[in-house]
């Protein structure tokens, strides 16, 4: 709740204007907030309501007034009581712009730092919006009501004024001055201060003016002198006593005020302290350039870490907006040099940039003073504001990147990231209060990530709940979560403090081409993209989009990070808000869909995966690779990307969607559980089912197949391998059919129907022997043939194709075959007792594997030759193997192998140590 008595009565609360018509009604409820929590006898409401003639009927006036108060307010929980013979309204002093603004004035009175008290009295005066009660008072009440409150507010200017003069802003402090000595002529307090403005801007003669206008004044008009300490000043005047000028230092204290809820950033704020201490064996100037996103706490930071180093810099702390991103033009460096030499009391300031730069730097030379740029827009605006002389330490603030002050002014860059998750909760219970925060813990945590863990969207968000006592976070939560997020992060009274605005001063300074690129990423469901899918989804040259990826970079909106392009979640949610009614939106999607299924198909096809695509995909690949390893690798870079695009494009592109979950099905057999791969393949089949492709489906599902047999799933493995071959059958595409049947073969196998195993498997063979591409296949069908023969006991049938699906693999460069093939040769010879045998071929398998990348073929590998090294009575290496499998079952999560392996482990060496689960 809150009431606004300085100026038109305004009664807020949840950010929703609460309306009182009749006008004695507001005057009461007025007379009770000048007190709250205290009893204004009625007597007393009688004679201020009435002007001290109240009707005979008063009484019961008075109180028809207070019901219809109560009427209104108590649904927003405030309480007006009746007892004792008068009224009292209960509500907090601080939700009453009165009391903030006299509380705001005893705090400026008792803070020893001037920068800091012209801050607090400044903020408090700006509650002044127009006369006390001004819509609701005669002058006569209002001259009954508000004379203490008038003074307090003559007070506050005249702390304002002294506070600007101790701050060296003599100039700034002329133009009130003169007003406020006018309106106020006989207030020697004024006149004493103008007086001093003036002296100290050069104003001498204006000065001693000032006093004898005030002497003329006092003496024809009043009949009498001025004060001992006007009199004692004009005298100081009269001799130019260099105790008027501003001290060295102390004059010079320009740094805003430092937040006291200022939470984390500890090891920026060590980094700045050990690098500004180079100053003193660097023999020059130390620049720092703080970036990162707008609203990610940079000024903060900088003003924090100012204000603990002062006492290093005992001539002053200079600080200056650049203006680089706000509705105002950025401020030239011409202008910004004059208001640093005003700063630093020279006068007057040349006109000409370079001289006004050179002036700068010879009167930085011999001080030690840390000079804050804040909102630098570009180098060129910073590079004349740099001082000279070693013992200055210059921080420039910029959503830009600032480069060119690294390479040719040695700065060092030090880039905000967003909070981590403790200290944003910690923020959010710094404002809030712990109380509520240790409540709600978990809707804390979730806030937190709600605001992106950014700073200015968790003080907004924090705010807004502060100003709503009665509202739980969960509350407020739902509320950002089901409507305008951005325009929910912004505080009613202050439009500049929303995360919309500080994200549209940086998008409106961008080019077009710029923009067009950034209300394009907002479509990109995936976390972050290369420069080369950005060039796909905009569909422009890769060059032009690399430098609008740039632009983006420079003003803060996109980070870069080993040739990946990332946007933090607020701004992706302003660029998809700009974006939404882009006309070539779908388009572009469509377009990067399409880069990543050629992109995909080339490093499916390096990976070797035997399935059957029903469709030619684009050429040529945008992206080439040299071996499975860097194909895999890719495939780990661009997963979350493409995984994130395929649940976009099931109902917006779903025979692209199909697609990719075809090309990723290598990859995913290889990184992913299959309960993972299981929810991605399902997606393809429905992709494909949309889309009305048989052959699509037929080939997704077969993908499916496989990862049920995975997860144990026999039954369903086979009704989907029978679903294949049946839509298969009705294709003319031998080769397909072919990979169907084995891989229904493997179902009968596992359902120990061997006699119609090996009937498909033929089935599948023969089918194969007519087509001339059908040799890697006949390796993979070879493999699994032997498989069956092997169950139904045949052994030497089963070496025998086992040999010639690894032939075939080795021939044809299919590492995963080749691993497969030797591990079965393993298995046999391993039941057959022959140990050496057992050991070569799974030997062979690892080392296949391992060209491969299958981290579970290769544990698999060392798990059975940890095994075999174990029979031969090499304990030994026995161990080594088995060690290495348990730690790769670890890494691909495989707890159940992983628990056999450190078993077989214990057993080796009974008390032994072995790792632990």
């Amino acid at each position: 709740m809150r009431f606004d008595l300085l100026g038109p009565l305004r009664i807020e609360h949840d950010g929703q204007e609460i309306e009182i018509r009749r006008r004695q009604e507001r005057c009461l409820l007025c007379v009770l907030l000048l007190e709250p929590g205290r009893l204004i006898p009625t007597e007393r409401l009688l004679d201020l309501l009435w002007a001290g003639d109240p009707p005979s009927s008063g009484r019961a006036t008075l109180h028809t007034y207070v019901a219809r108060l109560r009427a209104v307010l108590a649904p927003h929980g405030v309480t007006l009581t009746g007892r004792g013979g008068g009224y009292r309204i209960d509500v907090p002093a601080e939700t009453v712009d009165l009391h903030r603004f006299a509380d705001g004035l005893d705090r400026a009175a008792h803070t020893t730092d001037p920068a800091e008290r012209l801050r607090i009295v400044e903020a408090a005066l700006a509650l002044w919006r127009g006369p006390l009660l001004a819509d609701v008072a005669d002058e006569q009440l209002r001259a009954r009501l508000g004379v203490g409150a008038d003074e307090q507010r003559l007070t506050a200017l005249e702390l304002r004024a002294r506070a600007q003069l101790e701050c060296g802003m003599h100039r700034q402090a002329v133009d009130p001055l003169v007003s406020l000595a006018a309106e106020h002529p006989y207030r020697e307090g004024f006149t004493e201060l103008l007086m001093l403005a003036l002296y100290r801007c050069g104003r001498t003669a204006d000065a001693l003016q000032s006093y004898r206008d005030l002497h003329r004044r006092l003496v024809e008009q009043v009949g009498v002198e001025p004060g001992p300490a006007l009199r004692r000043l004009q005298q100081q005047i009269l001799n130019d006593d260099p105790a008027l000028l501003p001290q060295s230092g102390a004059g010079r204290r320009f740094l805003p005020w430092d937040v006291p809820d200022f939470t984390g950033r500890a090891d920026e704020l060590s980094w700045l302290d050990d690098y500004s201490r180079q100053v003193t064996t660097s023999g020059a100037v130390l620049i720092t350039a703080i970036g990162g996103t707008g609203g990610v706490g940079k000024t903060a930071l900088a003003v924090r870490w100012a204000r603990q180093a002062a006492d290093r810099y005992p001539d002053g702390q200079l600080y200056l907006n650049l203006r680089g991103y706000d509705e105002r033009q950025p401020l030239a460096p011409g202008d910004a040099l004059a208001q640093l030499l005003r700063m630093l009391g020279v006068d007057p300031v040349p006109a000409d940039v370079e001289e006004a730069a050179a002036l700068y730097r010879d009167t930085l030379a011999p001080l030690r003073v840390v000079v804050l740029l804040d909102n630098a827009a570009t180098v060129e605006q910073v590079r004349p504001l740099l001082p000279g002389g070693a013992g200055n330490f210059v921080m420039v603030t910029s959503r830009a990147r600032l480069l060119g002050l690294v390479a040719r002014d040695g700065a060092q860059r030090l880039n905000l990231a967003v909070l981590p998750e403790e200290e944003a909760v910690e923020l959010i219970r710094r404002i809030l209060g712990p109380a509520r925060v240790d409540a709600e813990p978990d809707a804390a945590k979730a806030l937190a990530a709600a605001a992106g863990r950014l700073p200015l969207a968790l003080r907004i968000a924090a705010a807004n709940l502060h100003e709503r006592p009665r509202q739980t976070i969960a509350g407020y939560l739902a509320e950002l979560s089901g409507g305008d997020r951005l325009g929910s992060l912004t505080v009613d009274d202050d439009p500049d403090t929303a995360v919309r605005t500080v994200f549209s001063h940086s998008y409106r300074h961008l080019n077009p081409v710029a923009q067009q690129t950034f209300r394009l990423l907002g479509a990109v469901p995936g976390p972050d993209l290369t420069a080369s899918a950005a060039a796909a989804l905009t569909g422009l040259p890769e060059p032009e989009t690399a430098a609008a990826l740039s632009a983006l970079c420079d003003a803060g909106l996109l980070t870069e990070r080993h040739g990946r392009y990332q946007m933090h979640d607020l701004v992706k949610l302003y660029a998809a808000e700009l974006g939404g009614a882009e006309a070539g939106t779908e388009a572009a999607l469509e377009r990067l869909t399409t880069w990543y299924v050629a992109a995909c198909a080339a490093a499916d096809r390096c990976l070797k995966a035997d399935q059957i695509l029903p469709f030619t995909p684009p050429e040529p690949p945008p992206v080439a690779f040299g071996d499975t390893l860097a194909a895999l690798h890719w495939f780990d870079a661009e997963a979350d990307a493409i995984i994130a695009i395929v649940a976009v494009a099931e109902q917006r592109l779903p025979r692209l969607c199909w697609q990719l979950t075809m090309l990723l099905a290598g990859w995913l057999e290889r990184r992913r559980t299959p309960a993972e791969r299981l929810v991605l393949l399902t997606t393809g089949v429905r992709a494909a089912q949309a889309a009305g492709d048989t052959a699509a489906q037929a080939s997704a599902e077969s993908s499916v197949t496989g990862t049920l047999y995975y997860l144990g799933r026999f039954d369903d493995a086979m009704a989907s391998a029978r679903r294949v071959v049946e839509l298969r059958r009705g294709l003319d595409d031998p080769k397909a059919l072919a990979l169907s049947l084995s891989r229904l073969g493997i179902s009968y196998g596992h359902a120990g129907r061997d006699a119609e195993a090996v009937a498909v498997y033929e089935e599948s063979l023969a089918l194969l022997r007519d087509l001339p591409d059908g040799r890697l296949l006949t390796g993979t069908v070879s493999n699994n043939l032997g498989w069956a023969h092997y169950l139904a006991g045949r052994h030497q049938d089963a070496i025998g194709c086992y040999t010639t699906a690894a032939d075939v693999a080795r021939s044809l460069g299919d590492n995963r075959g080749a691993s497969f093939a030797e591990g079965n040769l393993g298995l046999l010879h391993g039941e057959l007792g022959d140990e050496e045998r057992r050991l070569l071929h799974w030997r062979r398998s690892a080392e296949a594997g391992e060209k491969d990348g299958d981290r579970r073929l290769i544990a698999n590998a060392y798990d059975h030759m940890g095994q075999a090294l174990a029979a031969l009575g090499d304990t030994a290496q026995a161990r080594e193997h088995l060690g290495r499998a348990l730690a790769l079952y670890e890494e691909t999560e495989n707890a159940e192998d992983a628990d056999a392996a450190r078993a077989a482990l214990a057993a080796l060496a009974p008390g032994a140590a072995v790792p632990p689960r």
